[in-house]
């Protein structure tokens, strides 16, 4: 949870973590002891709704946690720390609950990979973090089945970012004047990512 707390979280946010935290601390090690990832609905139906009300303020839902109306992997990450969640389908995507995350670098990429990420982020104003992650964020269109994001455990991620580079330098062509201070700071930061990657 501490990555969490430094980056990401408003101050509104951060003071309704810190409430409901120890609560969700003793939540979390009684799923751990209780092995509730193999079972998840069945452990968050043993729960109060109170209880369950804490693992919904902590991970920021809107909509009360109902464990018969969950997938596998909705339920399992409610049981997780926000920022671990876990891939199970492998679709790219991550369901907390009935809500519907995505990150990059995504959970299975390889340690290398999230280090080059912590390396290149760094330091970063919220706003260049947001930018560099949003460079990679796939396209899900309402009414549509949903893409898959998933980039798989053998993705080249050099060549995955120099291909994003590459898309970048050339929308460059295209952009408005208002447009170009952005552009310029993305193409700077996907460039300082592919050299914390190559030196991985």
């Amino acid at each position: 949870m501490a990555k969490y707390f430094q980056r990401g979280i408003s101050d509104d946010r951060r003071q309704e973590v810190e409430h409901y935290a120890a609560q969700f601390e003793q939540l979390i090690q009684r799923a751990e002891q209780a092995d509730a990832e193999a079972a998840p609905e069945e452990f968050l139906r043993g729960l109060s709704s109170d209880e369950r009300a804490v693992l919904q303020h902590m991970h920021g839902l809107v909509d009360a946690i109902e464990p018969g109306k969950l997938s596998k992997e909705g339920a399992v990450n409610l049981l997780r720390s926000p920022g671990s969640a876990r891939d199970i389908d492998r679709d790219g995507f991550q369901m907390v609950g009935k809500a519907k995350t995505w990150t990059f670098p995504p959970p299975d990429a390889p340690a290398s990979v999230k280090q080059a990420w912590e390396d290149t982020t760094r330091g970063l104003s919220e706003s260049d973090v947001f930018l560099l992650q949003g460079t990679f964020l796939p396209i899900s269109v309402p009414g549509y089945e949903s893409p898959s994001a998933y980039q798989g455990a053998e993705t080249d991620y050099v060549g995955f970012v120099r291909h994003a580079l590459a898309a970048a330098e050339y929308g460059r062509a295209f952009d408005q004047p208002w447009q170009v201070e952005t552009r310029n700071r993305q193409i700077v930061l996907l460039q300082d990512l592919i050299s914390h990657l190559d030196s991985a």
